[in-house]
């Protein structure tokens, strides 16, 4: 893993481990809370100063940062939707 340089104190350290998904499914969420553990993964707090920063530690299939895997979920969905609302009007 990556380290990560703290923009304010320039304190070098290992972000902490992202949240798996056994324990996104078991923990209490929000309702209608999307990708919790994906902003989870964009944030990282220095643990010297506290201060919060973008960290792109975490590539998802080795290449997609977080913004990119949220990117990749919205248009599976929206296409996924397309599709049945074209499947729906072209059987009536």
């Amino acid at each position: 893993m990556k380290t990560v340089t703290c923009e304010n104190c320039n304190h070098v350290f290992v972000p902490p481990k992202v949240t798996t998904a056994g324990e996104a499914l078991v923990s209490e969420r929000r309702l209608l809370d999307v990708a919790p553990e994906l902003r989870e993964a964009e944030l990282v707090a220095c643990p010297k100063c506290g201060h919060k920063q973008r960290a792109n530690t975490y590539l998802f299939f080795g290449f997609l940062t977080s913004k990119g895997l949220r990117v990749l979920l919205g248009c599976i969905i929206g296409g996924m939707l397309l599709f049945a609302l074209w499947w729906g009007l072209l059987r009536n």
